[in-house]
């Protein structure tokens, strides 16, 4: 009887699952340290009246100005060019070279230890729905207090719009680099049960996490909106991002970027009152 105990014990032993593994994840950021992403944006448009596309190259600029036990403080550029309807071509490393440029934005930022960011100009951040985002933070991604990992999501509150509910989909290397891949989903209340008087949206977000550094190996988002009265989407963009380079500047280099970045960033605040009432230059 014993053995067959045993025996019975021996067999179920290889069937029980194992705790997924989990990732407490924080960003590690070196002052002077220079992230560049490359990559693009593209929209497309199919409605009843009108169908159009948009290509854009697109680069970020994350250079980390200051670090604290809090956080880091963060100036943030992102560059957009407008490429030229045509046959497709190989991308250039700068996905961007040899276009227009369409947008320059330039933000500071706060970053905390769960990569939340926010502005210290008190301007929004979050991604628009429509047309390219013109300052891009898919760098980093807000992360829970706890572990990430398993079958726990977890959800980030956004004003004035639904949860954002992330969850873990495994691990996936990036250019031999491990990183976690998480997928981030937000959509409008509606989206799920069309309705003939309200334009509905989703927003996904796939973005692999290198696991030592807590910040953006690359990023894919995708987000998808339908008019009232359609059953399927009539208006999809997509960006991508692709860290391309990670280097620290020397500090009297840093120094000098980071007084540049100043001086640039009081000349656009002075001059954002003329941008909205023109007349008043004179």
């Amino acid at each position: 009887m014993l053995a067959s105990l045993c025996l019975f014990t021996c067999a179920l032993l290889p069937a029980q699952a194992e705790s997924p593994p989990a990732w407490l994840l924080v960003p590690h950021l070196s002052r002077g340290q220079e992230l560049v992403y490359n990559g693009s944006f593209k929209e497309e448009v199919v409605g009843q009246a009108v169908q159009f596309s948009r290509n854009y190259g697109l680069e970020s600029r994350v250079l980390v100005l200051e670090t604290q036990a809090a956080g880091a403080r963060l100036s943030l550029l992102t560059t957009l060019k407008q490429r030229e309807p045509g046959p497709a071509r190989p991308e250039a490393p700068n996905s961007a070279e040899g276009s227009e440029i369409s947008s320059v934005r330039l933000e500071l930022a706060r970053l905390d230890l769960q990569g939340h960011l926010t502005s210290e100009t008190g301007r929004s951040l979050a991604v628009a729905l429509e047309g390219p985002a013109t300052v891009e933070t898919g760098a980093f991604v807000p992360f829970p207090n706890n572990r990430v990992g398993g079958d726990q999501p977890w959800e980030v509150n956004e004003e004035g719009r639904p949860p954002w509910t992330w969850r873990a989909a495994g691990t996936e290397p990036v250019n031999g680099l491990p990183c976690l891949k998480l997928v981030g989903v937000q959509q409008s209340p509606d989206w799920d049960r069309p309705r003939a008087d309200r334009t509905a949206w989703r927003r996904q977000d796939t973005v692999w996490v290198s696991a030592r550094l807590g910040i953006a190996s690359r990023v894919e988002r995708t987000i998808e909106q339908r008019e009232p009265a359609r059953r399927e989407a009539t208006h999809r963009s997509v960006a991508t991002l692709e860290l391309q380079s990670s280097l620290v500047y020397p500090a009297p280099l840093l120094e000098d970027c980071r007084q540049e970045i100043l001086r640039a960033q009081s000349f656009a605040e002075a001059a954002e009152p003329l941008a909205r009432e023109p007349g008043q230059g004179g």
